[in-house]
């Protein structure tokens, strides 16, 4: 779930800048507590004046690799995590306590804060090939012209050479 949420100006605050963050939480949260962490991670932003532009709700996901953490003397190790993300502009001077914050929240596993910029930066994926229909030529294929006797030989050749490879 997406949610983007308009602001009344259209231009940044002097001494601000728009941060996005990504986040990595725990996988043992149950679905019910996630709006809470979630809430309670926007209020660190908020607190701080932080002014929202845009976010995307938390979703489990697996982890390309797994990420470990020390806690209480303990290592946990995560292959699970939920992913969500939130853009916001922010003034300069409060953004060390905002990642302070961050860093300190028990159900954040590794989180990313960077400068980025205000107009929507999400990445459409393409397919990398397109199956062509029934009776569509392919357009980065030329067209050759060859006869049967022609055909017959560049197999008959082709089958020689696989045969001398066994």
């Amino acid at each position: 779930r997406l949610l983007l949420m308009k602001k009344e100006k259209t231009e940044i605050s002097e001494g601000t800048r728009i941060y996005e963050i990504g986040y990595h939480l725990i996988s043992m949260l149950p679905e019910e507590k996630l709006p809470e962490v979630v809430a309670l991670i926007k209020s660190s932003i908020e607190g701080k004046g932080g002014v929202f532009v845009s976010e995307d709700f938390p979703k489990m996901k697996v982890l390309a690799y797994s990420i470990s953490r020390a806690t209480a003397g303990k290592r946990e190790h995560f292959t699970h995590a939920y992913f969500g993300w939130m853009k916001f502009e922010l003034s300069q001077a409060e953004l060390a306590s905002v990642k302070e914050a961050l860093d300190n929240n028990k159900n954040i596993i590794r989180s990313v804060l960077v400068k980025t910029v205000a107009e929507n930066t999400l990445a459409t994926i393409r397919p990398a090939f397109v199956k062509k229909g029934d009776g569509e030529a392919k357009k980065d294929i030329p067209k050759q012209e060859i006869s049967e006797e022609e055909l017959d030989k560049s197999i008959d050749k082709l089958v020689g050479e696989v045969s001398l490879k066994i």
